[in-house]
């Protein structure tokens, strides 16, 4: 969980001056396993659930400095723009 979501989390956070400046894009990288579940897997699940939901949020908050943030799934892209 620390290095998936408050890794994530103070990447952009450092970086979001920089990214206002630039219009920039942020692109996490996830996994799809949360959404079907998998045994023995709840801290990998938790982990990527908090990253969607981190990805959606940054997007509706920077989306007005025209930041967009989006999630690349290993099956298919979630996410808004």
């Amino acid at each position: 969980m620390d290095i998936d979501v408050l890794g994530s989390y103070n990447t952009v956070k450092a970086a979001i001056s920089h990214l206002k400046a630039s219009k920039g894009r942020v692109i996490f990288v996830s996994a799809t396993l949360h959404y079907t579940g998998s045994i023995y897997q709840a801290h990998v699940s938790a982990a990527k659930a908090a990253i969607d939901a981190l990805s959606q949020v940054l997007a509706v908050e920077m989306g007005p400095f025209g930041i967009t943030s989006n999630v690349r799934g290993t099956l298919y892209e979630v996410g808004i723009r």
